[in-house]
């Protein structure tokens, strides 16, 4: 324990000078001298939301880099929109390396470029290289904060929706970036169906790590279930929550029904809420996995025939699980199935 805080600490002294995104700059150029015939290519480093944006021929991707980097290796994370089947095959090869352990920038392209030439994935054009791009170091600049009304006009409709929000942040940088990415991606889906999913609201401000989700537009047994719900309490949807921790990406949400009451056993929906399945569990969770994916495989699952939902109209219409009720269900499915549940509990979520 002691010999690897004195490692950290001399790897830190040693690189203080440097800002992090000058250690990726400096990094990025040895490599791709080493590597000049690669065809990966590094487009920007967003120095305050410490992102890089990279392309490989026609495939764009995004990765996060430590906030403390090079005296912290740890927090890697990789992001593409790219729902090519090899390349979600790569993503996950790749960012089950990045989290096994602290990565150097050369090690984590290293990986990169032999998963791309494993899996047969080819660059196939891509365009200019231009130069590289850092932008200016603005330290204690806050990278959430509202753009400056001269840079608003270089942002697309969903950047400068998203920088006019104001966050309630209380937990790492890595998961609330994270989360940015997912809701901008949320909102530039064009495959939305049947869904709705915001961050809820506290004092004003948007709760990244805790969501609001609303299920509507099923079919078969459940949808006439949902028009007898909707006559009796004018809702014509599911509600849902999803929970994130600090460890988002690398650990999965929590994620539950709240209302309306479902028939014990059907449509994936625990006695006490929870949804039963395996990708919300260690067991079956990836980090490549993001919100909008999760909700449609959850929908998918309440409102496949083998699932079966019907909804419990025999009560109370306004009757609602609670989430204490549902943490239980969850566990007791867990058990019930072998899935792996280690250090997921309530006293991951950041209190806001």
């Amino acid at each position: 324990m002691s010999s690897k805080k004195k490692s950290k600490s001399s790897h830190s002294s040693s690189s203080s000078t440097k800002t992090p995104a000058q250690a990726i700059s400096s990094e990025f150029k040895s490599w791709k001298k080493r590597n000049a015939e690669s065809e990966l290519v590094l487009e920007k480093c967003n120095a305050a939301e410490t992102i890089l944006e990279l392309k490989y021929g026609s495939h764009n991707f995004t990765l996060t880099f430590p906030e403390s980097y090079p005296s912290d290796c740890s927090g890697w994370y990789l992001f593409s929109e790219d729902d090519d089947s090899k390349m979600q095959q790569w993503l996950e090869r790749v960012n089950d390396f990045l989290e096994s352990g602290d990565r150097r920038l050369k090690d984590v392209l290293d990986k990169m470029v032999a998963a791309f030439s494993d899996l047969g994935i080819e660059a196939g054009g891509g365009g200019d290289h231009g130069d590289l791009d850092f932008g200016d170091e603005m330290e204690g600049h806050d990278p959430f904060a509202a753009e400056p009304e001269k840079k608003k006009e270089s942002l697309d409709k969903v950047d400068q929706e998203v920088a006019a929000l104001k966050f309630a942040h209380s937990t790492s940088d890595a998961a609330t970036l994270r989360l940015i990415q997912d809701l901008k991606a949320l909102k530039r889906s064009q495959s939305k169906h049947g869904f709705s999913a915001e961050p809820l609201q506290v004092g004003g401000k948007a709760n990244l790590y805790h969501w609001e989700v609303r299920l509507f537009d099923f079919d078969g047994e459940l949808a006439k279930d949902m028009a007898k719900y909707k006559a009796k309490t004018g809702k014509t949807y599911i509600t849902l929550h999803l929970r994130f921790s600090a460890d988002y990406p690398f650990k999965p949400p929590f994620v539950r029904v709240v209302e309306p009451v479902f028939v014990f056993h059907t449509g994936h929906v625990t006695l006490g809420g929870a949804i039963c399945m395996q990708l919300l569990t260690n067991s079956g969770w990836k980090p490549f996995n993001d919100i909008e994916q999760i909700v449609v495989q959850i929908r998918a699952e309440i409102g496949s025939h083998e699932g079966g939902a019907r909804l419990e109209l025999g009560q109370d219409a306004a009757s609602a699980y609670n989430e204490n009720e549902a943490w239980t269900a969850y566990y007791r499915a867990a058990a019930n199935h072998g899935w792996d549940v280690t250090g997921l509990g309530p006293q991951m979520f950041p209190k806001i």
